[in-house]
């Protein structure tokens, strides 16, 4: 990752709020109180983790690296879920809510958004060879057109960049000014974020055009043989739409909405030939018009944004919420031991 890089993907340090959490989380796990914790409430629940790009080194620099595990990392993780914890199939959980199930404490569900192709030569070799079941979402449109996700292309074009001055918001500025670079970036990138498919395609070639980068990315993204051979290597991989283009589908008119869940399906069903009955949506953005076309396609089970990580018998199979992986290996060791997050809420109740 080269200065520019490490600038726009980590302006500030952590906050103090987020250190203190890190420390908490990691004096409760390593002292043996979240799991006690567990045991003692006798609660029960699941995560699922949201993993996005695995990936060595060579691959990193080209990555929006707030969406990017280590491979070192990935497989450790891994190894430990084999180990110490229940790893089930989104289905298999799916059908354990619907069926009024207790989920036993440590339960865990692996997931991966954005089609990335080293979540199939990479991880898919590693989850086959300590046995564990995942679910990839494809955002399909861009693996149609052999595109890259938006925000690693964004970041390459400011991380190569060859011109300084870009004209933004109707007026020209100086990007060789630190801070002028990283709040230009941010907020392109929250445009991006909430645009549809054309204006966000117009930004970026505007981006190009103005700022000239002397580097390409590789292609980043998988292709459909790549998910076809991954299917046929590893039987415990099921396959999820994630909407066809990557789009905010709150942020849509309805109809257009609906045809990012019914293209990305159809899609799915064309060039895997497999009927898929998940979904996540972009951004974990939860969106009711999206949500009535997936009712009408029979989904049995969407994931987005929600107030409570675990997951229980009483969750919501509409808008199943994700714990993020950016964590260190203590942190995945304590959110998965079903204490998170109702022993952090117990604490925090005294001083409140």
């Amino acid at each position: 990752m080269n200065r520019v890089q490490k600038a726009l993907l980590y302006p500030s340090p952590p906050s103090l709020k987020k250190r203190i959490l890190y420390a908490l989380e990691t004096s409760l796990y390593w002292s043996g109180i979240a799991w006690s914790y567990s045991r003692f409430t006798q609660g029960s629940g699941a995560i699922i983790l949201m993993y996005h790009s695995i990936a060595g080194p060579d691959e990193a620099i080209w990555l929006n690296t707030t969406e990017y595990v280590s491979l070192n990392a990935f497989t450790r993780q891994m190894r430990f879920l084999a180990r110490h914890r229940k790893v089930i199939s989104l289905y298999k959980l799916l059908e354990m809510i619907k069926n009024h199930q207790e989920i036993p404490n440590g339960t865990v569900v692996i997931t991966f958004d954005d089609g990335y192709r080293n979540n199939f030569t990479q991880a898919v070799p590693i989850l086959e060879k300590y046995h564990l079941p995942a679910t990839f979402f494809l955002p399909t449109g861009l693996i149609d057109r052999g595109e890259n996700m938006w925000a690693d292309e964004l970041l390459s074009f400011f991380s190569y960049r060859t011109c300084n001055h870009l004209y933004y918001n109707s007026k020209e500025v100086d990007l060789s000014c630190p801070h002028t670079l990283i709040e230009i970036y941010h907020s392109i990138q929250r445009q991006c974020v909430n645009s549809d498919l054309q204006t966000r395609n117009m930004i970026l070639e505007n981006l190009r055009t103005q700022l000239k980068p002397n580097c390409k990315p590789p292609k980043l993204l998988a292709t459909w043989d790549d998910v076809n051979l991954a299917l046929h290597h590893h039987n415990q991989i099921d396959i999820g739409a994630h909407s066809h283009d990557h789009l905010s589908l709150p942020n849509l008119k309805p109809e257009v909405a609906k045809e990012q869940v019914r293209k990305s399906f159809q899609r799915i069903s064309e060039e895997l030939s497999l009927k898929t009955r998940l979904f996540a949506y972009p951004y974990n953005r939860f969106c009711p018009n999206a949500d009535l076309q997936l009712k009408a396609l029979d989904v049995a089970g969407a994931l987005a944004n929600g107030d409570h990580k675990l997951i229980t018998s009483a969750s919501n199979l509409r808008q199943l919420p994700r714990v993020d992986t950016q964590m260190s290996q203590t942190e995945l060791k304590y959110r998965t031991t079903g204490a998170h997050p109702n022993l952090i809420q117990v604490l925090k109740k005294p001083f409140l």
